[in-house]
């Protein structure tokens, strides 16, 4: 009997053994089954950041890109503008100018004129003066033949 005891008691603490051992390998198993999961779920959670980083990085791409087309396209205008601004100046200088020499021509012909006038008017006291003289000297000689 002690000795069916014995195995008996031998064979329990083989039975506990085993299903220690079966214990153990359950919690490894648990344990690489958690690890592997959490393995998972940062490689799910990395490509999720990678892709949401990506997007976020063409965007930023999309939105420099934009941004470059309407600095172009402001300073595209800001020249078309200045441009004409120019083209304006350029016009109304000419056309002052135009005006300054259209008034300096007036002025010249003014003076020609008045010029003109004064040697007429000297002409005609001289030719007066002269007719005078030559009456006063025709009726000298006249009065001296009569």
């Amino acid at each position: 009997m002690r000795s069916d005891l014995a195995d008996a008691n031998s064979q329990l603490m083989k039975i506990k053994e085993a299903e220690r051992r079966k214990e153990i390998e359950e919690v490894k198993k648990i344990e690489a089954f958690a690890q592997k999961r959490e393995t998972l779920e940062n490689m799910k959670k990395e490509r999720e950041e990678k892709r949401f980083s990506d997007k976020q990085h063409t965007r930023q791409r999309m939105i420099d890109r934009q941004i470059e087309e309407l600095r172009a396209l402001k300073d595209n205008q800001e020249e078309v503008l200045n441009r004409q601004v120019a083209e304006a100046e350029d016009r109304a200088n000419r056309l002052y100018e135009q005006q300054e020499q259209r008034k300096a021509e007036m002025k010249a012909a003014i003076e020609r004129s008045r010029q003109l006038q004064i040697q007429r008017k000297q002409a005609q006291k001289s030719a007066a003066v002269a007719e005078d003289r030559d009456f006063a000297q025709f009726w000298k000689v006249r009065n001296e033949e009569l």
